[in-house]
């Protein structure tokens, strides 16, 4: 079981890869996936899904873009997989502002409710791209459909940094002050 993929990103492999997560992110890909589309996000899924099977792998747990083609792209493998559509505090490549992403992810668990393979998850990023509005907003939702709640979480020092800097506490207490560990 891969507990943390984004499978897509196998297309990004080699990208600024010797650079500081925070730059790496923000520096290249940010802007590389501001180019991405439905077919290359199920294209890179489904050569990350044969490297899975090949290794061995069966199961992953997935955060990305566009995942309604990553669920299909797992469902196309064979593959159980737990998906949710990335969702920060500033527009998407997929879904465009913010409170889409809301409405995404709740079609999302409609749609695959029930299926065999694939679960959906809501997936804030990170306490560092989420206000505690939205973080609190995304919990409503997993506790009113009863999903997984995914998210990065203390993760780098700079994001150590950032939080501590902007709430003047860790990210793993900042979940807690909000009551989102539960």
């Amino acid at each position: 079981i891969n507990a943390h993929t984004h499978a897509a990103m196998t297309l990004f492999r080699g990208m600024a890869d010797d650079l500081p997560l925070l730059t790496w992110l923000n520096e290249y890909i940010f802007p590389a996936e501001t180019h991405l589309t439905e077919e290359v996000v199920y294209t890179g899924t489904m050569l990350a899904c044969a490297e899975m099977i090949k290794s061995g792998t069966t199961c992953f747990c997935d955060m990305y873009l566009f995942e309604h083609k990553v669920a299909e792209a797992a469902a196309d493998a064979g593959m159980r997989a737990v998906v949710g559509e990335v969702l920060y505090d500033f527009p998407s490549p997929n879904y465009g502002p913010p409170e889409e992403g809301l409405r995404f992810s709740e079609e999302l668990i409609r749609k695959w409710s029930g299926h065999p393979l694939v679960r959906i998850a809501v997936e804030p990023h990170s306490t560092y791209t989420c206000s505690p509005e939205y973080l609190t907003k995304i919990m409503e939702i997993a506790l009113e459909y009863k999903v997984p709640y995914v998210i990065h979480l203390a993760e780098s020092r700079d994001e150590l940094a950032q939080v501590r800097e902007k709430y003047g506490t860790t990210p793993v207490r900042h979940l807690e002050s909000l009551k989102l560990l539960n």
